[in-house]
């Protein structure tokens, strides 16, 4: 299996603890091609992006209340100007 051949490595998440990810399938001998950091949980950044394409925040906690996206409408709270 992957673990075996090294391709699997685990990454510290702050929330949900150690997470397996896949490393990339090549390896140089002076360069570190490790994952750098967790990946975000489903709709943690759907707010902030939303938000730099221009759309409204009302409109954002509608979609978010509607299940057309994944976010957390609290944090349009701390986006004001959105």
């Amino acid at each position: 299996g992957g673990v075996v051949m090294g391709a699997v490595t685990h990454v510290a998440h702050a929330r949900l603890g150690p997470l397996p990810q896949v490393r990339l399938p090549w390896r140089f001998a002076e360069a570190k091609a490790e994952p750098r950091c967790a990946p975000p949980l489903l709709g943690q950044d759907t707010v902030t992006i939303l938000l730099e394409q221009g759309y409204g925040s009302a409109q954002i906690a509608e979609w978010i209340a509607q299940g057309v996206v994944a976010g957390d409408a609290a944090g349009l709270r701390q986006h004001p100007a959105g």
